[in-house]
C-alpha cells in the first residue's frame, strides 16, 4: 500500500498563523523524513510522493522502509516496441513491451543499473527464436540464456543482481528430443533431419537399441512389378516324365544256307517186259541236324521325346505398391 504525504491547508479563520506555520513545518519535516536517503537524481517532485526523473524518463518512489528509490512507472509515452534485431534492453525501458520478430538476441543492460524492481515484457511474434541474454555473467531464470519460441511471451524483472522470467511457458519436450510429424516443414521450435540415410525410407518399431539398416529405398522396392528373372537348372526341375513319337521300323536279314543229306537211290528194270528201263531214287530220313545261321542288320529306332520347354529363364509377377503416407523427423531445438 502506497503512503501519501501531504501538505496540512492552512485555514486562517480556524487556526492562528502560529499554529498553521508549525502545521506547515511539521508537514515539511515529513516530507524530508520520506525522502531521505540515498541521493535522488535530478527530479521534480509530483504530490510529494514521486519523483519524475527526466533522462530516463520515469518516475520512482521509496521503499517501504524508506531506504533507497525505486522505480514506480515510465513516464514514456510509447509503450510496446517492436524490435526486429539485436538490441541491448536499457534502464529507460521499464515497462515496456518488446514485440519480437526475428531470430536475434535481447541483451540486458547490468542488474544494479537496472535496479530492484525494473521490469519489462517480451513477446516473440514472429518464426524464429528470441534469446534473453543477461548481462556478462549474470543469470535468467539462473541460466546463462533464456528462449523465447515463436508465440511465447514472458514478463522479464530485475532484482538488483539478476533477472527472472514470470509466465513463460515451460516446453514440453527437452531440447534434442526427436519425433515424426506429417508435414514438409518442421513446426516452430523444431528442426528439420535432412540426413540423406533417412530419405525414402521406412520406419521399423524395435524394443531394444535404435539402429538403421537395408540399402534399398522404399520406392524401388515399391515400384516391383515383378521378381527378378531366373533360369531354372536341372536340380530346380521336378521329377517328370516326357512323351515320345516312334515311327516304327524295320529289320534287314543277311541271307543263309541249309546242308541237306543225300538219301540212296534204286534203279527198277522193267525192261524184261520190253518196256522202259526207270531209275527212282528213294529218300530215307537223314541221319545228322543242320542249323540256320541268321543275322539282322542294325537300323534306326526313329523314336525322340517331344520338346516341351524353351530354356530361357522366367519371373514371377508381383504387386508391392503398399499405401503409404510422408513423414519427417524433427529434433527439438
Amino acid at each position: 500500500m502506497s503512503q501519501v504525504w501531504t501538505i496540512p491547508e492552512i485555514d486562517p479563520a480556524v487556526t492562528s498563523p502560529a499554529v498553521d506555520i508549525q502545521k506547515m513545518l511539521d508537514g515539511l519535516n515529513a516530507l524530508k523524513t520520506v525522502f531521505s536517503g540515498a541521493a535522488l537524481p535530478t527530479t521534480n517532485l509530483v504530490g510529494g510522493m514521486l519523483a519524475l526523473e527526466t533522462t530516463n524518463n520515469l518516475y520512482w518512489r521509496r521503499d517501504a522502509a524508506n531506504t533507497k528509490w525505486m522505480i514506480y512507472a515510465s513516464a514514456d509515452a510509447v509503450s510496446v516496441v517492436a524490435k526486429a534485431a539485436a538490441y541491448t534492453v536499457l534502464l529507460g525501458d521499464h515497462g515496456k513491451t518488446f514485440s519480437c520478430a526475428g531470430t536475434f538476441a535481447l541483451d540486458f543492460t547490468a542488474a544494479a543499473t537496472l535496479t530492484d524492481g525494473w521490469w519489462c515484457n517480451v513477446r516473440n511474434d514472429g518464426a524464429g527464436n528470441i534469446t534473453l541474454d543477461p548481462n556478462l555473467a549474470e543469470l535468467i531464470d539462473g541460466a546463462a540464456t533464456v528462449v523465447l519460441l515463436p508465440g511465447q511471451s514472458c514478463l522479464v524483472k530485475c532484482d538488483g543482481a539478476g533477472l527472472i522470467t514470470v509466465g513463460k511457458p515451460s516446453s514440453e519436450f527437452a531440447a534434442g528430443t526427436r519425433m515424426t510429424f506429417q508435414q514438409t516443414t518442421a513446426p516452430t521450435g523444431w528442426t528439420k533431419d535432412t540426413t540423406a540415410a533417412l530419405n525414402d525410407s521406412i520406419m521399423r518399431i524395435v524394443t531394444g537399441a535404435v539402429v538403421g539398416g537395408g540399402s534399398t529405398a522404399f520406392s524401388t522396392f515399391n515400384g516391383q512389378t515383378a521378381t527378378a528373372a531366373y533360369t531354372l537348372t536341372t536340380s530346380n526341375i521336378p521329377a517328370h516324365a516326357h512323351g515320345v513319337t516312334d515311327a516304327g521300323h524295320n529289320h534287314s536279314q543277311n541271307s543263309h544256307a541249309h546242308t541237306t543229306v543225300a538219301g540212296a537211290s534204286v534203279q527198277v528194270d522193267l525192261s524184261s517186259g520190253g518196256g522202259t528201263t526207270y531209275s527212282v531214287p528213294l529218300y530215307s530220313a537223314g541221319s545228322g541236324t543242320s542249323g540256320t545261321t541268321a543275322t539282322n542288320n542294325s537300323a534306326a529306332t526313329g523314336i525322340s521325346t517331344n520338346n516341351a520347354g524353351g530354356g530361357a529363364s522366367h519371373s514371377h509377377g508381383i504387386t508391392t505398391a503398399i499405401k503409404y503416407n510422408d513423414f519427417i523427423i524433427a529434433s527439438k531445438n
